[in-house]
């Protein structure tokens, strides 16, 4: 990791923000807990023209949005760093311990998620294969929108994957075969020394129940 410099818990909020706010996938939810004007402030990139108002919205939003793999790094010290990724780092940067996408990359890296994904092989969540296909055949490295969000114990890494995951594993893929050569990439870094008591949440007659390890 190059160039890191200190963040803060906003650059969280409005990196998710500005990666989903028009995603064909989780753009309607995440959409729905914002209003129409903080949306379109989003939307242009008016960052500075976010009022106190607005950053708690946005804070509410995405964090009930993205509660099961947020709320334990929320409630653990997390300090968050701006910083540069070499392209060589990508491939084994880690994906989350998250079932669906586990099964069919068990060594858990961008790499082998890429090259299972370009296989043909779909993910058990909903749709992710498919969506990584089509994102795939159209990718531009300048339409890319936010920073990809890392968490790691240490500034050193190693690095999971927290948001990013269909830009971070098309870039793995198209860097292999070279067809974009992107030397440095922009991101989001928290580092959190409880990272490994981080584990997924969902709904259980109504009430959140902790379940796996998501380090």
């Amino acid at each position: 990791m190059l160039d890191v410099t200190p963040g803060s818990q906003q650059d969280l909020w409005w990196n998710w923000a500005i990666a989903e706010v028009d995603s064909a996938r989780f753009g309607a939810g995440l959409g729905s807990r914002m209003t129409l004007e903080l949306q379109a402030k989003v939307r242009a990139g008016m960052r500075e023209a976010l009022t106190s108002s607005d950053w708690n919205s946005l804070k509410d939003a995405v964090t009930e949005f993205r509660k099961p793999i947020l709320l334990d790094l929320l409630r653990f010290p997390t300090v968050w760093y701006q910083g540069e990724l070499d392209s060589s780092e990508l491939p084994n940067v880690r994906i989350m311990n998250y079932e669906p996408h586990v099964k069919i990359s068990p060594s858990r890296t961008l790499s082998d998620f890429a090259t299972a994904l370009d296989a043909g092989r779909n993910s058990g969540e909903t749709e992710f294969g498919g969506n990584y296909r089509k994102v795939r055949a159209a990718f531009r490295v300048d339409k890319v929108r936010g920073r990809p969000i890392l968490v790691a114990e240490a500034k050193s890494g190693p690095f999971i994957l927290l948001e990013g995951y269909t830009r971070l594993t098309v870039m793995t893929s198209l860097i292999r075969e070279g067809k974009i050569n992107p030397q440095l990439i922009s991101v989001l870094l928290g580092v959190c020394h409880r990272l490994r008591e981080w584990h997924l949440y969902s709904m259980l007659n109504g009430r959140l129940i902790r379940t796996q390890s998501l380090f």
